[in-house]
């Protein structure tokens, strides 16, 4: 668990949260599968749609 929260907290939120903030943040009944949502996301190589714009400015 702890490596998802620094992966996630450094990765998907490049660096915005700690990881204990990241945690602290969550709802408690939902936090593993909210975690697990977020890696699998990440993991596919997913975009919001504010990113994809965002890269395509910069791009």
């Amino acid at each position: 668990m702890k490596n998802c929260k620094i992966f996630l907290a450094n990765k998907n939120y490049n660096k915005q949260f700690t990881k204990e903030e990241l945690f602290n943040g969550l709802q408690a009944p939902d936090a593993i599968q909210t975690l697990q949502e977020q890696i699998i996301f990440v993991a596919q190589g997913r975009q919001i749609d504010e990113t994809k714009k965002f890269l395509a400015k910069k791009g």
